[in-house]
Formats: C-alpha cells, sequence, structure tokens
C-alpha cells in the first residue's frame, strides 16, 4: 500500500491526469472549432448558392431537376411546402417543421437535420422579388463531413493515447528525478541518532526547497542537541545532588556502626540523618515540581485564577518573613486582576520569588512589591535592594541546579527559579530579570489577562 501511495506514484498519477484533462480541451476545442469551421463554409455556400437561385419563383422551379444532391423546396410563411425536390412526405413534413419553429423569419437562418437516413446542413432564405412572402430551403448534404469529423476524433484519442503513454513516463522519470535529493536526504536522516547529533546534513546551495527542507532539519538537529545535552546535565546534576546527601547518611551510619555508643550520640547521628533526608525530599520534591510543569502545561489554563489575591497573600507572608530582618516591604497591588490558570501553581511560582528576596536583601533593606494591569497582560514585578546578580550570572539564574557566586551559604537545591520559569511558561507568561550590583535586582513577570478582567 506504502509504494503504490508513494509520492513518485501520487506525482505521476497527478501529472498524468493533468495532461489528460489539458489534452482533452484542447483536443476538445480544437475538434468544436474545425466543426464550425465547417459548418460555417457550407452555411456560406448555402446562402450563396440560394441567392444565386432565388431572383425569382418562376426561374426557380426549372432548377429543382437541375442540381443532384442537394434538397430545395419552397414553402410559405406558415411552413407550407409550394414546391420541393423529390421527397418523402416524411421529409417534407421535417422542412415544414423547420420553419413552423421559428416565429418570423427576417434573416436566413441554418439547421441541422436527417433526411432521408442522411445527414443535411438546411439554410432558410426568404425570397426576394415577386413574393417575399415565400421562403427557399437548400439542403446541403454533410455525410462527407461527418465521416470526416468522425475519423478526426479517432485519430485525436489514438494521438492523445499515444502521447500520453511517452508523457506519463516522462512525468515518472521528472518525479523520480526531483525527488532523488528527498530520499538521499531521507537515508542520511535514518543514520542520525542520539549517538551522533552533532552530524550535520550536507546542504548544497540549490535555492530550492531541498536546501530549505534542509537548513530546517540541521536547525531541529541542533535543538535536539541542546535539549539532549540538558537532559544530559538535568541528570548528572541530580546524580550530584543526591550523592552528596547519601554519601553523609552512610558515613553517619559507618560512624554510629563503628562502635557502641551513647543514646545522645545516637539521637544526634539520627537528628543530623533527619536534616540530611529532608534535604534530599526537598531535591527530589523539586524535580518532581519540574516534571510536572513541563508535562502539565495546558490542563488547568481554563479555570480564572484572581493574581490580586495571589499576589496580597504572598505580599502579606513576605511581610512576616521581613520582620526578623527588619526589612521594609512596600506594595502596590491592583484590584480585580484575573488571569487563565491554577491558583496553587501561580503561588509557588511567585513565593518563590518573595522568598528569595527575603533571602538576599540585608538587614534594614527594602522590597518593593507591584501587580498592575498593561494593556492585555498583567504585570507583576518583586525587587529588593542588596548586592544584586553579577552580568555574568544572569543568562545562568533559570538553569536548573544552578547557584551563583552568592547562593553558596544559602540552603536550596538550585530548582527554585527554573521550576518559577517553566510555571511562568506554562502560563503563556514572560519572566525577566534586572540587576546593578551593590544596588537593586528586579524580576518582571507577564501574564495574559482573562478576557474580562
Amino acid at each position: 500500500m506504502t509504494k503504490i501511495f508513494s509520492l513518485t506514484n501520487r506525482l505521476v498519477i497527478w501529472f498524468s491526469l493533468a495532461f489528460a484533462v489539458s489534452s482533452t480541451v484542447l483536443f476538445g476545442t480544437f475538434y468544436y472549432l474545425t466543426v464550425q469551421t465547417l459548418l460555417d463554409q457550407t452555411d456560406r455556400e448555402i446562402l450563396d448558392h440560394a441567392r444565386a437561385l432565388a431572383y425569382s419563383e418562376n426561374t426557380l422551379r426549372a432548377s429543382f431537376e437541375s442540381i443532384p444532391g442537394m434538397i430545395i423546396a419552397i414553402t410559405d410563411a406558415s411552413g407550407q411546402i409550394r414546391v420541393s425536390s423529390s421527397l418523402s412526405s416524411e421529409d417534407l413534413n421535417t422542412l415544414s417543421d423547420v420553419v413552423k419553429t421559428q416565429k418570423s423569419i427576417k434573416d436566413p437562418f441554418f439547421s441541422s437535420k436527417q433526411l432521408s437516413n442522411s445527414n443535411f446542413r438546411l439554410g432558410v432564405i426568404p425570397l426576394t422579388g415577386e413574393n417575399t412572402q415565400s421562403l427557399i430551403i437548400v439542403g446541403h448534404p454533410t455525410d462527407v463531413i461527418d465521416h470526416a469529423m468522425s475519423r478526426l476524433l479517432a485519430t485525436l484519442f489514438v494521438v492523445t493515447g499515444l502521447v500520453w503513454i511517452p508523457a506519463a513516463a516522462g512525468g515518472w522519470i521528472a518525479a523520480k528525478s526531483a525527488l532523488k535529493p528527498v530520499k538521499s536526504l531521507s537515508e542520511k536522516m535514518k543514520k542520525i541518532d542520539s549517538g551522533n547529533l552533532k552530524d550535520r546534513l550536507e546542504i548544497k546551495e540549490t535555492g530550492d526547497e531541498i536546501e530549505e527542507l534542509s537548513h530546517s532539519f540541521n536547525y531541529l538537529l541542533s535543538r535536539l542537541e541542546e535539549s539532549f545535552d540538558r537532559e544530559r546535565q538535568f541528570i548528572a546534576d541530580i546524580a550530584h545532588e543526591l550523592k552528596t546527601p547519601l554519601t553523609i547518611i552512610r558515613s553517619s551510619m559507618e560512624v554510629v556502626l563503628g562502635k557502641n555508643r551513647s543514646n545522645n550520640d545516637y539521637r544526634k547521628t539520627m537528628e543530623e540523618t533527619v536534616k540530611v533526608v529532608d534535604r534530599l525530599s526537598g531535591v527530589v520534591n523539586d524535580v518532581l515540581e519540574l516534571a510536572r510543569s513541563k508535562t502539565e502545561q495546558d490542563s488547568n489554563l481554563f479555570k480564572t485564577a484572581d493574581l490580586t489575591s495571589v499576589v496580597r497573600d504572598i505580599s502579606e507572608l513576605t511581610e512576616k518573613l521581613a520582620v526578623s530582618k527588619r526589612i521594609s516591604v512596600s506594595q502596590k497591588i491592583t484590584s480585580g486582576v484575573t488571569i487563565p490558570g491554577e491558583r496553587q501553581k501561580l503561588f509557588r511560582a511567585l513565593f518563590n520569588l518573595a522568598d528569595n528576596a527575603v533571602k538576599y536583601t540585608p538587614a534594614s533593606g527594602k522590597i518593593g512589591i507591584r501587580l498592575e494591569k498593561e494593556k492585555d497582560h498583567a504585570l507583576f514585578e518583586i525587587s529588593n535592594t542588596g548586592k544584586g546578580i553579577q552580568p555574568a550570572e544572569l543568562p545562568n539564574i533559570f538553569n536548573r541546579f544552578y547557584q551563583g557566586t552568592g547562593d553558596r551559604d544559602t540552603q536550596g537545591s538550585g530548582l527554585g527559579l527554573a521550576i518559577c520559569k517553566s510555571i511562568i511558561e506554562a502560563h503563556k507568561g514572560k519572566i525577566s530579570v534586572f540587576s546593578q550590583p551593590g544596588k537593586t535586582t528586579v524580576f518582571k513577570i507577564h501574564l495574559p489577562l482573562t478576557k474580562h478582567s
């Protein structure tokens, strides 16, 4: 089935159909014009003949027997035959009907009829001279024309068939030749897998669709390579993050099992182990949250989330967290801001930024929280004073497990901002950061509003 409906065969079929239709239209038009030309020529001959005979009715009567092969008849305006060539009553009725079908005959007209088992071209011309109420009917046999047209039609069918065969073969050859680069491209694509994503297709500067396809595929390979590299790095980072706490747990257990110890020593070791396990659980939970935010991007976007309520809750929590460091928190929150999304995930993303602001703001510093509408988007902005983020670190802060030089003493998995970015993008939003080292850091989030927000 695949071979039968391959692209090559489909192109050949379409080419053959297009050729057949165009040939039919072309030859049909030629056939029609030829028939019309021959009939027009016959009509002119009939008209000339009729005019030569129609000087007077008496002269015409004497000419009936001297014109073999033709039909001549004279009728009145009502179609009543006055005089005619030797014709059967059925043929005379046919001639009479030709006249009767016309309401008024002022100019010559022509018609094709069958008389005496032969085809005739009939011309009906008003007589001039003695009796203008009479009509002359002159008929020329068209058997020769009919035979010639039948042969022409048969010839056209034969020619079409003979031309169609090499045309179809030529179409097949042209299709194979045109698709040869595609087949070559396909073979090269099959050889590329996850183990050799650095390979690229060789691109020939042909300026056609094949070159464009090759560029697109190479671009796809680049994105896949980047994605695979990120996943490999992600796995390596997870392994590194898990290895350290697992090593600590193992070392603690080995120390405990090495010799008998007091209950206080056992308790102290267990408490340290619980802390390490908590950290380990935090890393695992963050990884799961990041995975969910990647795979459930559209599952909750049809709900409406009250972003104003979310930001107010975050602002209250931020004020409580900031008390111990005497940090002042200012806020400017617009009412009635709603967006499509899930409240819990939005809270997780925005609170992560607020929590970071408290962590990295020095004592007696300042934090600003702002929510407002901008055309069809909501703008959430959180700023804090402090040492800020170095310019070299800004491009990396949303990477998974990335921790800047100022984060070494801060507990965390390095996944917070990555999760935040993933959640925001799942809600069709954008997140950006601006920082002046030693002064301030500002995170901005744009999210699409609901239609009636």
